[in-house]
This record gives structure tokens, C-alpha cells and sequence, in this order.
């Protein structure tokens, strides 16, 4: 029990200490739009999850240059969005684009053709899309989080396999308990888990540290909306294939080419009977996050979407 008590005033010590550091300080976004015509955005750094079931993640260090391992996280998730990302081959090293990608997980956009997908009734989304079961196209939740002192986001790409406790986190630890995920610091951290083919990977663990302190809390709109401006402009790239790997498999064999395209109504044959399925409508962001016993309502594959 004295254990435990001193866990929490430890934790909520943290998030009471936390300070926000605005992007750009005393810089507008105009300001900031200006000095970088014609070279993009300012970069977020991007997280990398090891394979294997290692209990580590790599950051990029200061100067950008090397990474550096750390084994966890700390920072208020101002900003998470889900994504959808489709290779026409498997991961092997190689840079590749995906084919088509989705920065909402609702809509697609296939790069060669320019046609827009309907996500939830593309075929490559759907189970079965590959040799092993799973799906062709990948189900991502892409975080962006503030570090203590530091005003650079990191860009944190949870695979299919950590959708499940990031959403009981936010559903359980957070939503239900009045806050919303920027309105805390959370803690992330790797734990090793396997499939049931024994192969090992790494999954995210999440702590909700305790709410910001009030001056904190009144900086986070400010910077939740630059960081909301930007992030759409960052694209799925080559970099993030690995990363957006699904469970492992225990025999991965190489899928079909094929190109996503919307998916067609079959005929409807005469007298036979359509059923017809009632989906309950979504009242607010908490009832999103709180039907845990069925993670995929829309079909979507990702609960998020």
C-alpha cells in the first residue's frame, strides 16, 4: 500500500512540475510560414519501435544526426489522429512509398491513379486481404507528444498491435475520468508480447501521470492547434513501412499485387432476404472509446477511425 502511494504522489509530483514550451516561442505562425517557403513544415521527430520484442525506443538526438534508445516516454499527447497505409510489397528493406494512404483512416488517396478510396469497404482493408489473415493495408494511430522543456514534437506511429491498450487507456484512464489525452501527461513504455505462432514483438504500455497544472494547462489549445496544422502535411513515407507492421506472423508469405479500388455492391438476387444492421450512433467522444468488447464497429480496422 506505501508502495503504491508513493507511485502516485511520484506521478502526479511529474505532471505538476511539467512545463510546455510552445513551438516558435514568441514566433507566429506566420513568421514561422515565412522562413520556411519553399522547405515544408518544421520537422516532428519521429519514434521508432523496435522489432523483436526489444523493451526500448529510438528518438532522434538533439542535433538529428544519430538516435539514441530511451526506455520510455514522457509528455502530454496533444494531437493523435488514425492512418491507413498500403505497400504493394512487404517489408524488406527496400525505400518504397506506400501506394495509397490515408491520414484520417476514413479516405485514401491512390498515388499513381489520384482516385479516392473509401477506406472501410476497400478490399485491402478488409481481414483476409493476405496470406496469413490479416489485412493488406495498415491500421496505424499516429501521436504527437511534448516533452517537458522541449519544443519539439514527437511523432509516435502505434502499430495494429497497440491500438487495443491505447484505446482502453484513453477510454479507461482518461476519457471516463473527465480529462481529454492533452490535458494530462501520460507515460509510455514497451512490453514484450508474442503471437500465437511464439514470434515476439513490441507492444505500448500506458500510465496517465495526473493533470497538467493550470498555467500548463492553458498553453496546450495554442500548441494542440500548430501541431494540428502540421501534422497533415506529415505524409506516410518509405520510413514508416516498418513501423506500420502488423502483428507478426508465424509464416509471413509474400501477397499478390493488387491496386486498391472501391469495392462494388454484389448483385441482389430475387426473394432473397437483406439483412438489414442497426449501428448505434456515436453521441460523444467518450462513447467512441468505451464499447472495449468490440474494437472494430465499422469495419474500418482501426477503432479510432
Amino acid at each position: 500500500m506505501a508502495t503504491t502511494k508513493k507511485s502516485e504522489t511520484t506521478a502526479l509530483s511529474v505532471a505538476d512540475k511539467f512545463k510546455i514550451m510552445p513551438m516558435g516561442q514568441a514566433l507566429s505562425s506566420e513568421d514561422i510560414a515565412e522562413e520556411l517557403d519553399g522547405l515544408g513544415t518544421i520537422p516532428f521527430d519521429r519514434v521508432k519501435i523496435p522489432s523483436g520484442g526489444a523493451k526500448t525506443f529510438e528518438i532522434p538526438t538533439e542535433d538529428g544526426d544519430d538516435t539514441e534508445s530511451v526506455n520510455e516516454i514522457t509528455g502530454v499527447i496533444v494531437y493523435h489522429h488514425a492512418a491507413n497505409a498500403y505497400w504493394v510489397n512487404e517489408y524488406s528493406g527496400a525505400i518504397e512509398d506506400p501506394l495509397c494512404s490515408s491520414m484520417d483512416g476514413k479516405t485514401g488517396i491512390n498515388r499513381k491513379t489520384g482516385e479516392v478510396i473509401n477506406c472501410a469497404t476497400c478490399p485491402l482493408n478488409q481481414y483476409g486481404s493476405t496470406q496469413n489473415g490479416g489485412k493488406a493495408c495498415k491500421n496505424v494511430h499516429r501521436c504527437y507528444i511534448m516533452r517537458n522543456g522541449n519544443p519539439i514534437p514527437l511523432l509516435l506511429n502505434l502499430p495494429p498491435t497497440s491500438l487495443n491498450s491505447f484505446r482502453n487507456y484513453l477510454g479507461k484512464k482518461v476519457l471516463l475520468k473527465g480529462y481529454k489525452a492533452s490535458d494530462i501527461v501520460t507515460k509510455i513504455t514497451l512490453k514484450t508480447d508474442s503471437n500465437k505462432g511464439g514470434i515476439k514483438y513490441s507492444k505500448t504500455v500506458f500510465e496517465n501521470l495526473g493533470p497538467l497544472n493550470k498555467e500548463e494547462k492553458e498553453k496546450i489549445q495554442a500548441v494542440k492547434e500548430s501541431v494540428k496544422s502540421i501534422a497533415q502535411s506529415e505524409s506516410i513515407v518509405a520510413d514508416d513501412k516498418m513501423q506500420y507492421s502488423e502483428e507478426p506472423a508465424a509464416v509471413n508469405e509474400p501477397i499478390k499485387e493488387q491496386l486498391p479500388t472501391p469495392v462494388q455492391a454484389p448483385p441482389v438476387q430475387a426473394k432473397a432476404p437483406i439483412p438489414t444492421v442497426s449501428t448505434p450512433s456515436v453521441q460523444n467522444e467518450i462513447d467512441r472509446y468505451v464499447e472495449f468488447d468490440n474494437i472494430d464497429n465499422n469495419n474500418s480496422g482501426n477503432p479510432f477511425a
